[in-house]
Order: structure tokens, then sequence, then C-alpha cells
């Protein structure tokens, strides 16, 4: 549901009929809601250096995750449900890819298949990630 700057592509996708697949559609396993400002990794995990699990940037990201939770709730799912889910919705074919080494994260993920996003919902997603600035960076 971050943006990596690849909406840009979206509209000469839609007109050529090509999907795009997106890897890290989970940004790291933040989008799932399982780690917060308060999360600690071990130095040899890659996560302990990205900017999105300091506390500033678990700040930033705050009003997204909010937003993902509170559609969680309203759809029962999980909120990594919903991260996917928006991606499939969209009106560009989109493929998330999401890495996954647990049995019940597989069929958690695969549970997004399920959920049906209106454009309403996607558009309130889509206006917390402009209010964050997030179409501008990579």
């Amino acid at each position: 549901m971050t943006s990596t700057g690849d909406e840009k592509l979206f509209p000469i996708l839609k007109e050529l009929g090509v999907t795009y697949v997106s890897c890290c559609p989970l940004s790291k396993r933040l989008l799932s809601g399982a780690y917060n400002a308060a999360s600690t990794f071990e130095k040899e995990d890659f996560r302990s250096h990205m900017a999105q699990f300091t506390p500033e940037g678990c700040a930033k990201n705050q009003p997204l995750l909010d937003a993902i939770h509170a559609l969680a709730e309203e759809k029962k799912a999980t909120n990594a449900q919903i991260a996917l889910a928006y991606m499939m919705c969209k009106e560009v074919p989109i493929v998330p890819i999401p890495g996954s080494r647990k049995e019940e994260r597989i069929r958690e993920n695969a549970g997004a298949g399920d959920i049906s996003l209106t454009k309403e919902e996607l558009a309130r997603q889509d206006r917390v990630l402009e209010q964050m600035g997030m179409r501008e960076r990579r």
C-alpha cells in the first residue's frame, strides 16, 4: 500500500493491459500492524536499519496504519489482508507478492482475495496516502 512512486506508470499499464507485480507489499510487515515505535530488532535483522521502523518513521506512517486498521475492523479482516486487498482491488491489475515463511501467514494473506473494497473505501485509503505525501516519495 505504501507508494514507491510507480503509480505514475499505472495509466499506461492500464492502457496496455499490463499487470503490475508488487514486491514487499506489506512493507516488511509494517502494514500488518505487527510492529510499532516500541518494536526493537536484533542488529542482524534488516529492519533494524530501515527508516520506516524508527520511532520517527512509525510516527510518519501512523495515519496509514490507523486507516488500514479501521478498514480491517469494518471488514472483519486483518491489517495485512486489507493492505493486500487494496492492491488487488485497484483499477490497474496488481499482483502483490508478500513474502511469508509461516503457513498461518500464507493462509492469512490468501484470505485477502476474498475481500472486496468499494471505490469509496479505496478512495479513503488513497486520500490518506496523498495527505501523507506518499505519492511523491520513493
